[in-house]
């Protein structure tokens, strides 16, 4: 059983984009039946659901930031209430930790840590119709706790996220930054990601 699925977000602004979600698609084992999209915080919501809609997808995973959470979750419970077998999976700082009570709000999966593997796993899962616990991803159904890592040089063997041809007639115009570690050295109370140390 071939799944439609959306890789999306809510950047801060147009000239964003969205590395996480990039390296997500290089990792996808079979792209054919996947798709990037981004909008902006300052996009209408209606419209960003109706594009949404129009893809008619299997599965939709959102990058979830603590400048998109909010209006997210609002786009999230909209689309379910249109589609009633749509899955959800949602990923990121803002929600890798501490933050089941999103399971009770249309979310139906969690991303725990880096997603490179583990929403591919997940995809894979619902492909067969199946449920079984997978690391890094947090369901009702096998609540999870395990934040999940990704070996890096499994990424040095994708192809690169920074010129892939979709983001080619915008380049001059956006900003995709540039990964040289992973995760904060930082530690601000405020901030989730640094939790992991």
């Amino acid at each position: 059983m071939s799944l439609k699925v959306l890789l999306t977000t809510l950047n801060a602004s147009y000239i964003h984009k969205n590395l996480a979600l990039r390296w997500i698609y290089q990792s996808c084992p079979d792209q054919r039946e996947v798709w990037l999209k981004e909008f902006t915080i300052r996009e209408d919501e209606t419209r960003i659901i109706e594009q949404i809609c129009e893809g008619h997808y299997d599965i939709i995973c959102f990058s979830i930031y603590i400048w998109n959470i909010t209006q997210s979750m609002t786009i999230i419970r909209a689309l379910k209430q249109r589609q009633k077998d749509l899955v959800v999976l949602v990923g990121g700082p803002e929600v890798s930790f501490e933050s089941s009570d999103l399971l009770l709000q249309g979310v139906d999966a969690i991303s725990l840590g880096e997603g490179e593997e583990s929403i591919w796993e997940y995809v894979e899962m619902i492909r067969r119709g199946k449920s079984y616990e997978i690391a890094g991803i947090h369901t009702l159904s096998h609540p999870n706790h395990i934040w999940r890592k990704t070996d890096l040089s499994l990424l040095e063997q994708r192809n690169n996220p920074y010129f892939m041809e979709m983001d080619a007639d915008a380049m001059a115009k956006r900003y995709l930054y540039l990964e040289t570690s992973r995760g904060c050295p930082y530690g601000c109370t405020y901030c989730l990601s640094s939790v992991d140390r």
